[in-house]
């Protein structure tokens, strides 16, 4: 099967493994796809040739270099930027040696879902259900950066989830392969992801209040406007948002849960003097990054 297909047929086989609503955030070094299912099986699904490895150049090319140069955590100036990205295309398979590098490629991952997200924007598809997916599968590149933080925080700042949604990650290419068998035969797709985080995107007036309990006890958060944080959790996991009428369960989680409540839709500030701080910030929230990391 073609690997949009097997990214659809995925997709349908979370929603019915699960009951609920999927969606697939898939970005390779050639391609990336978003595929939602309903647990009915109704698909919307929009590919497009853009990715981190070979197809690095088409992001460029698509929306500009400044879109992908207000990701980066650190200053670089458009030439060097523009050349890291050609290399990108060269040696598709290359693996990221250094944080720069790293940070690249999910700046990269990032401005493809977008992309993906303007396409479907241009087609006339309603986003409201996709970015409300209770479940949100990373495969492909997207899903084999070293820490699972990363994953997350690509997913959120490029999707814009609008409600407590949980993030997950393929196995080393074990779902898109699973799809590709579910389509045709029973297969557990399930056992071929890994939770990563719950993720609860807040809006409120002045603050609000979470809680969070999971093996270690329960941890109450008062979480003011514009705030980004992370809640590292043990074993099952409930999350309680004031307001809301239900709580949000999940298995063993290989980050925690993320609170984000920088806004929707996410906004950078313009100007390096402000913008660089604040993609740090989310960066250093998370711990995305190794605290010793310097550049290469």
């Amino acid at each position: 099967m073609l690997r949009d297909e097997s990214v659809e047929a995925a997709a349908r086989a979370v929603a019915s493994a699960t009951g609920r609503p999927a969606l697939i955030a898939d970005v390779s070094g050639a391609t990336s796809s978003l595929a939602y299912a309903t647990a009915a099986g109704a698909l919307t699904a929009i590919h497009a040739h853009v990715g981190v490895g070979a197809n690095a150049d088409r992001v460029v090319k698509g929306g500009g270099l400044d879109r992908v140069r207000r990701w980066m955590p650190r200053a670089v100036d458009g030439p060097a930027l523009l050349e890291r990205v050609f290399n990108r295309a060269r040696w598709p398979d290359a693996v990221a040696a250094s944080p720069s590098t790293l940070a690249l490629e999910m700046a990269l991952a990032r401005e493809c879902l977008r992309r993906l997200v303007a396409e479907a924007t241009r087609a006339e598809l309603s986003l409201g259900a996709v970015r409300s997916a209770p479940l949100i599968v990373c495969t492909g590149d997207l899903a084999r950066f070293p820490r699972s933080a990363q994953t997350v925080l690509v997913v959120i700042d490029a999707l814009g989830p609008e409600t407590t949604q949980v993030v997950a990650r393929e196995l080393p290419d074990a779902l898109i392969a699973a799809g590709a068998i579910a389509s045709r035969s029973a297969a557990d797709v399930m056992a071929a992801t890994l939770p990563l985080a719950i993720v609860a995107t807040l809006w409120p007036r002045r603050s609000a209040t979470v809680r969070v309990s999971d093996a270690s006890g329960a941890v109450e958060q008062r979480v003011a406007r514009g705030a980004f944080l992370l809640v590292p959790t043990t074993g099952a996991v409930e999350l309680s948002v004031e307001g809301a009428a239900d709580a949000v369960t999940a298995a063993d989680l290989a980050l925690g849960v993320v609170i984000d409540a920088r806004g929707r839709p996410l906004e950078l500030p313009p100007r390096d003097t402000e913008r660089l701080p604040a993609v740090g910030r989310w960066a250093t929230a998370l711990d995305a990054f190794p605290a010793d990391a310097s550049e290469r």
